[in-house]
C-alpha cells in the first residue's frame, strides 16, 4: 500500500495526502504550476514546474532541499522519468527538448546546480544535461 498520495496544482502548491481518507497531510509552496512529480527515492521528491522550474522537495517534512530556475536552458517541465541504465539520472521532456539530470546525494550541506552542454545526439537533436546536487 502506498505511504502517499502526491498532487501537483496549477497554484504551485505541492499536496500530500493521506492514501485511506484523502486527508491533507502536507502542502507545500513551490514557485509555478506544477507539471510533474518523480520520487527520487523514499524521502525525495523531484518537482518539474511551469517555465523550466524545479524543486527537489523531501516527503517526510516538506523541506525544499534545492531550488532551480532552468527557464533560459529548458523552459517548460512537462514530464520526467529515471533512466534505467544510469544509476541517479532522470530524462525530462521540455518545451525545448530532452535533458538528462544527474540527482545525487554527497555529504554535508546543498550545492548549487551544475549545468553543463553535452555533445549532439542523433535523436534529438542538442541533449542537455542538468546536475542537480545535494550533499
Amino acid at each position: 500500500m502506498e505511504k502517499h498520495i502526491f498532487v501537483g496544482c496549477t497554484n504551485g502548491h505541492l499536496i500530500r495526502l493521506d492514501p485511506v481518507n484523502y486527508f491533507v497531510t502536507l502542502r507545500v509552496k513551490l514557485r509555478k504550476h506544477i507539471f510533474c512529480i518523480l520520487q527520487i527515492d523514499e524521502d525525495t521528491l523531484l518537482c518539474g514546474q511551469l517555465a523550466g522550474y524545479v524543486d527537489l522537495v523531501r516527503i517526510s517534512d516538506g523541506k525544499i532541499l534545492l531550488s532551480e530556475d532552468l527557464r533560459h536552458k529548458c523552459g517548460n517541465i512537462i514530464s520526467m522519468a529515471k533512466t534505467k541504465n544510469r544509476e541517479h539520472e532522470v530524462v525530462m521532456a521540455t518545451s525545448k527538448g530532452v535533458f538528462f539530470a544527474n540527482v545525487s546525494r554527497g555529504r554535508g550541506g546543498l550545492t548549487s546546480a551544475q549545468i553543463r552542454e553535452l555533445d549532439q545526439t542523433g535523436m534529438f537533436g542538442a541533449a542537455n544535461s542538468l546536475g542537480l546536487f545535494t550533499r
